[in-house]
């Protein structure tokens, strides 16, 4: 009996090892070399005005200079204000919060719409490719 007990309380603790390990392994902040952006929440009601920050984190190993945040929403009847507009620096593995400001136009049809975000950025602090000197 005791050994059955022990059993089950060996492949309990594995699994909940396994459990946490892969919890750790799809954080998606910790994918390198991207630039990830992450809405504060995934669902929003479109029959008010709204108002979330999007998180975007710098997983690149340098600067990204003057950060910009857009978001669009299909169709039509609402409109969609970012702030600030951009971020001057963001540097390597540092994060910053955009507010996402939703708001509904009068006579706006009801449905299931997607908002959509993009990231752009002047540079991201690579240097260009040299040829070989003696």
């Amino acid at each position: 009996m005791a050994r059955r007990t022990l059993w089950w309380v060996a492949l309990g603790v594995a699994l909940y090892a396994a459990g946490a390990a892969a919890h750790l392994c799809n954080n998606i902040y910790r994918t390198p070399d991207r630039v990830i952006v992450k809405p504060e929440k995934q669902v929003t009601a479109l029959d008010r005005d709204d108002e979330f920050r999007v998180f975007v984190q710098n997983n690149y190993p340098t600067l990204l200079h003057n950060i910009r945040l857009t978001a669009t929403v299909e169709g039509g009847g609402v409109a969609v204000t970012v702030t600030p507009q951009s971020v001057q620096e963001l540097k390597a593995a540092e994060r910053t919060a955009f507010t996402v400001r939703l708001t509904v136009q009068p006579g706006a049809a009801r449905g299931r719409r997607q908002l959509q975000f993009g990231v752009s950025t002047n540079e991201v602090g690579f240097r260009a490719v040299q040829e070989a000197t003696n």
